[in-house]
């Protein structure tokens, strides 16, 4: 074999190994909605229809419950949204202003009431916008908040370990570097 075709075949293995892993490499820029779909004896529905609406585009999404009455609604652009959700022999369920953000997952299990589908409930979500745990959190980080980041040796690469504080009234970032420390220290 010649000398140039094996530099081809070297340079075309590159590419396939390194495609892929510039696909992997893009932050997700989406969320999701997902939950249970249950009747008033806590019964899981099987095949019940979710439809869920943006309230910016008025796009919609449908999905079904699967065998467990389980849904999932994945790769929703962040907003608000509206569900609808509908069975045979139970009341349709709305429910209104479903806030959607990147990298994270919005937990709405929905107990169905018996009835026609003419019938409808209407839920608010007030209640259901606390979410204070799970693996899905995530954070969206401002371009204000990064600029006033103290970075000790100016490496954008110690953005990744940087928290925001819990105490909402401080305001203030931690780091894993010593001179963040010190600084969150001093504001306190």
């Amino acid at each position: 074999m010649s000398n140039r075709k094996a530099m081809s075949l070297f340079w075309a293995g590159c590419l396939l190994v390194l495609c892929p892993v510039s696909a992997f490499s893009q932050s997700q820029t989406t969320g999701r909605i997902a939950g249970t779909v249950k009747d008033p004896h806590g019964a899981r529905i099987v095949g019940a229809e979710i439809t869920v609406i943006s309230l910016a585009t008025t796009e919609e999404r449908k999905v079904k419950t699967d065998d467990r009455g389980n849904y999932a609604v994945p790769l929703l652009p962040p907003g608000m949204y509206r569900i609808s959700v509908t069975a045979n022999g139970f009341k349709k369920t709305d429910v209104e202003s479903i806030p959607v953000v990147i990298t994270e997952t919005f937990p709405l299990d929905l107990n169905l009431e018996v009835g026609t589908i003419s019938e409808q409930v209407v839920v608010s979500t007030l209640g259901l916008l606390i979410r204070a745990e799970g693996p899905q959190m995530g954070r969206v980080v401002d371009s204000r908040a990064v600029a006033e980041l103290p970075l000790a040796t100016r490496n954008f690469l110690q953005i990744l370990g940087a928290t925001f504080c819990a105490d909402r009234d401080r305001r203030m970032w931690t780091s894993p570097s010593s001179n963040a420390s010190r600084w969150a220290k001093q504001r306190t």
